[in-house]
């Protein structure tokens, strides 16, 4: 891959990363094309154009007012794409995908797939354990859940 595309790619991520951890909702789309796509494991449909991703956002923003994201390491780059790990945090202060808010600090690994269509960003494929996110809430318990499942196991 080219040296100049991959550090201008590597620079639409750095500015996502900042206008995402910044809630800059018109920076964030203005680095993304017209049929921009962002797919969270979680959810279950892709939020696909500008107005879908930036509920997307949104939505996390209102979950989490102090959302903070940050790029760990860049993992693999090819072609079309760039991989990262990222690390994200924030304060559960409103409704998170149906979760009442809970004041608790919530802080997570994601996997991002970055896919480009020249250096514009075209969409952003977000993977992570909610398991965890959960029991940092203090929706779920991972011990009790745990325990259950060997409990199952040995029967």
């Amino acid at each position: 891959m080219d040296t100049s595309l991959r550090n201008a790619r590597r620079k639409v991520i750095r500015e996502h990363i900042r206008q995402e951890s910044t809630q800059d909702l018109e920076g964030l789309l203005a680095g993304m094309t017209k049929d921009c796509v962002c797919a969270v494991n979680i959810s279950p449909k892709p939020f696909v154009g500008p107005k879908a991703v930036a509920d997307r956002y949104l939505q996390q923003w209102r979950g989490f007012p102090d959302f903070k994201v940050r790029v760990r390491r860049i993992v693999a780059e090819g072609e079309n794409y760039v991989v990262t790990e990222n690390e994200w945090r924030g304060t559960h202060r409103g409704p998170f995908f149906g979760i009442a808010p809970t004041g608790k600090k919530a802080k997570v690994r994601a996997c991002v797939l970055w896919e480009f269509r020249g250096s514009r960003l075209r969409s952003e494929t977000v993977y992570y354990d909610l398991a965890t996110v959960l029991s940092q809430l203090g929706a779920i318990n991972l011990k009790k859940l745990g325990a259950a499942s060997a409990r199952r196991r040995t029967r």
